[in-house]
């Protein structure tokens, strides 16, 4: 048989057959005769939680949670390619560019009705990209045979989740990678085996790649899926589809740096080669979970703080799906993200949990799925009794998280966590004139420049990491240093560690030539601004931090 004809041979059903109640009514049909209502359609109830889903993350969103630096980098990033303008800082492939294109693509849509690019815009555009992974959380989740009932269980499982709706308000670049790998997932998974889907999961996975370099990591896991999910014949062209697909598109970033002799390090310019040499190997890191007070513990700490069942339930679901052909890929997916995770000694950014928790959803209701068509396939009195433990096991999970569950939701709809920084901006937009320098984390950037500040980096708001990470384009825009600087605004981002400000000798000495003037929020809320006085120490650097632990 040619090749050919075996494309055109209907395809082995591989995802989960539907249930004779989904299939349409005819006018003899039982539903129709006695007048009884018809049942609502699939799409209905996953619309219904799609709009839950939205509902959650859209609900305060300007007010919790405290806005974050990285997410001002993200959005001026954004704000200078709608602009067509040069950025606030040097690029030095920190990250690749796919994440902040993107975001560009949408600021634009406000301006029609007045509204500037802001965070708080920014953060609308994650709510999307939510709204779109919840439908492919549900979408991958069939594909996987997980009955609709699970499926949706799935959705609401990672949709709710209170960790979810704290990292997935935030604009990160990982909340961008989210519906591209998902994406990716639910394409090599399908029942239809086209061989074009398998070049769309490349696309996707090429996408995501560039948007969040982590990304990488599910790599191993969309193999494991396509090879097991691929029609046999074919299924050697569709892992070529694939992986000439993501390359080709993967390969744009090396050549952009190529074509600009940025690929490698050299003298006087920035380079692929350094930024990926710091990332790997210069970069400090966040020592092991086990370890108490280290970075990595208080990261594991502030992730079950919001959501106890997500990462471990998760992680403990995707070990157990390794052993289900069907949900083989997810687990290796969380398993690979957990390794990774578990390495001794590497960095551990607080977002990194946002590329796992989708599968570990999946994970968790997949194994459920599988239980329960266990159990009911046993005999009558083996069923009640498993019946029995499912329903024990459930009541012990609600039980284990479902106050924690509320009391963050609650804290996600109704803190004012954002308050000291709507504070120190307006305080700024009445007392300060426009070509005051400003050095501050990089979240009040788009704003100060909003209302009338410059936006070339240095004579209006400055990003205070810039005071010592660009010392090139610091020489030749503020020759006196720090002194050049007029005001400080200080929050949990720059007073976050005290090590870290001492290694920054500019910000450091502003901060100790500084005095306060007004000040918001205590402990971790705490926004404090300063002015910059030239002679001698004013403040002890430790006496600063403390008060922002």
């Amino acid at each position: 048989m040619s090749l050919l004809e075996g494309r055109h041979l209907a395809p082995v059903p591989t995802g989960p057959v539907d249930r004779p109640s989904d299939a349409p009514e005819t006018p003899g049909s039982p539903h129709r005769r006695g007048g009884l209502r018809r049942r609502p359609s699939p799409a209905v109830w996953v619309g219904l939680a799609v709009a839950l889903v939205v509902l959650v993350h859209v609900a305060n969103l300007n007010g919790w949670p405290a806005y974050f630096d990285d997410e001002g980098t993200y959005v001026a990033q954004a704000w200078a390619v709608y602009q067509g303008d040069l950025a606030h800082y040097t690029y030095w492939y920190d990250h690749p560019p796919a994440g902040w294109l993107q975001l560009a693509s949408f600021l634009g849509l406000p301006t029609l009705v007045g509204v500037e690019p802001s965070i708080t815009v920014a953060r609308y555009v994650m709510v999307l990209y939510t709204a779109v992974t919840a439908l492919l959380v549900y979408r991958l989740s069939r594909n996987l045979g997980l009955r609709r009932g699970f499926s949706l269980g799935a959705m609401l499982l990672w949709g709710l989740s209170p960790l979810v709706v704290f990292e997935g308000r935030q604009v990160m670049l990982d909340n961008l990678t989210l519906p591209w790998v998902v994406g990716a997932m639910a394409l090599v998974t399908s029942p239809r085996r086209n061989l074009w889907q398998y070049v769309g999961a490349g696309v996707c996975f090429g996408v995501a790649v560039l948007t969040k370099e982590t990304a990488v990591l599910a790599a191993p896991a969309l193999l494991a899926g396509l090879w097991a999910y691929a029609y046999r014949p074919t299924r050697a062209f569709g892992v070529v589809g694939a992986l000439m697909a993501s390359g080709l598109v993967v390969g744009l970033y090396p050549l952009y740096a190529l074509l600009k002799l940025e690929l490698f390090a050299g003298p006087d310019h920035v380079s692929v080669q350094d930024a990926v040499l710091f990332q790997l190997v210069d970069r400090g890191g966040s020592g092991n979970f086990w370890q108490v007070g280290s970075d990595a513990y208080t990261v594991l700490d502030s992730w079950l703080f919001y959501d106890e069942l997500l990462p471990i339930g998760g992680v403990v679901a995707g070990l157990v799906c390794l052993a289900v052909p069907r949900l083989r890929c997810v687990g290796v997916l969380v398993t690979t993200m957990a390794v990774v995770a578990l390495r001794p000694g590497g960095y551990m950014p607080v977002m990194y949990v946002i590329g796992v928790l989708p599968f570990a959803a999946v994970a968790i209701a997949g194994i459920a799925d599988r239980a329960t068509t266990a159990v009911s396939s046993r005999g009558p009195r083996l069923r009640r009794v498993g019946r029995a433990g499912l329903a024990a096991a459930l009541l012990a999970v609600v039980a284990w998280t479902g106050p924690t569950h509320a009391d963050r939701i609650e804290l996600a709809l109704t803190d004012e966590g954002t308050e000291p920084y709507d504070s120190a901006v307006a305080w700024m937009d009445a007392n300060l004139e426009r070509d005051t320098r400003i050095a501050a984390s990089d979240s009040y950037w788009s704003t100060l420049v909003n209302l009338g500040w410059s936006s070339d980096g240095w004579s209006g708001p400055i990003w205070a990491y810039k005071l010592d990470g660009d010392p090139i384009a610091r020489r030749a825009n503020l020759p006196d240093g720090w002194r050049s600087v007029d005001y400080l605004v200080l929050d949990r981002t720059i007073l976050d560690s005290r090590l870290t400000l001492e290694s920054k000798p500019q910000l450091s000495r502003a901060i100790r030539h500084s005095e306060p003037v007004a000040e918001w929020g205590e402990r971790s809320t705490l926004v404090q601004i300063r002015r910059v006085v030239d002679g001698p120490a004013q403040t002890k650097l430790y006496d600063v931090w403390r008060r922002a632990q």
